[in-house]
This record gives structure tokens, sequence and C-alpha cells, in this order.
């Protein structure tokens, strides 16, 4: 019997961590099948920069922009999440104060011992600092595109694509260059 107890308390212990590690680590939010705000933790209220009795109540689009709110893809987002279907996404959330912030979340289904939906769940995680990080690489890599000439190769020399600048610079298409060796562009006596 004692054996029992002390199993039956350490599961709670360990359950008990879980969650509490699941608080520390995300903002985390509960919806009715509406997508209204049941709970958040303060790492939500953090992220959001709102007030908990600012949100209680309040539907999930309130923290999104209008073009996101309005697309036709949320809406269906929220019809598989009521048939209990799980999704990750990245979206841009707006902030009490305006500000944009990426979030990246995991949101999901809560069932009842019947399998019936009864609310959502949305662990999220601020990417913000990510997201600018990425964009602006991509804003570099698009610049260089843009402005040289480049050409990729792969470990032998063979030539795997080419951007429109070298290929103008050289006076071939992709076509001709595309899988031949990069001596090509070189005169054979300077080949070596």
């Amino acid at each position: 019997m004692n054996l029992l107890t002390s199993i039956t308390v350490e599961a709670a212990d360990a359950f008990d961590d879980v969650v509490g590690m699941i608080n520390a680590s995300f903002s985390v939010a509960e919806f009715d099948l509406a997508g209204n705000v049941m709970r958040v933790n303060d790492n939500f209220l953090s992220l959001t920069g709102y007030e908990e009795e600012e949100v209680l109540g309040q539907h999930h689009s309130m923290f999104l922009s209008d073009d996101v709110a309005e697309a036709p893809e949320y809406g269906l987002c929220w019809a598989d999440l009521r048939a209990g279907k799980s999704k990750s996404v990245i979206l841009p959330w707006i902030t009490k104060t305006g500000q944009r912030k990426w979030v990246e979340e995991t949101v999901g289904p809560v069932k009842d011992r019947n399998g019936k939906v009864i609310r959502i769940v949305r662990l999220g995680v601020d990417v913000t600092a990510r997201h600018d990080s990425l964009a602006d690489l991509q804003g570099k890599v698009e610049a260089v595109e843009h402005h040289q000439a480049v050409v990729e190769f792969d470990i032998v020399g063979n030539i795997l694509t080419a951007n429109h600048n070298f290929l103008a610079a050289m006076g071939y298409g992709l076509s001709e260059v595309a899988g031949k060796h990069h001596s090509m562009f070189v005169d054979p006596d300077d080949a070596g």
C-alpha cells in the first residue's frame, strides 16, 4: 500500500514539474472553441503587453494584424483545431503597443475522456530576433544576387547554377553551363 501511495505522489510531482516547465518556457494561452481567451500565463502577458483582465474573453484575433486574421487560412486553422488537429505556425503578433513580434506557436486541441474537443491550448515562443536576423540575411543575399555575378559549383567544380548577371557576362544560358566543369571558362593554355 505504501508503495502505491509513493508512486502516485511521485507521478503527481513529476506532472507538476512538467506543467511548471511549460509555464516557465512558453507563453501559454487557453481558448474556448470559438477562439476566446479563457486563461493565459505570465509569459503570455509579458509577450503581448496586456493585463489579464484585458484579454480574458477576447478573441485570439486581437493579437494579429487584420490581414492575418481576415485571411481564409486563419478560419480554416480554427476549423482544423476544432476537428482535433494540431498546428505549428509562425505568426506576426501585434502587442498592446502596436509592436510586431514574431511568435512560433504550437496550437492543439484538448479532448475530454470521450475524445471530444473541449478547448484549444497554445504554446508560443517569441522568435522575433531570429526572424529579423533571417530577414536581414535574406535581404543581403538578394542584394548580392541582384548586383553581382554569382555561380555555384559542386565540390569537384561542376556548375550547379548561375544567376542572370553571371550568364549575361559570360554570354551563356543556364542550360549551356549547368553540369559542366568550371574550366570551360578558362583558356586551355591557362588551365595548366
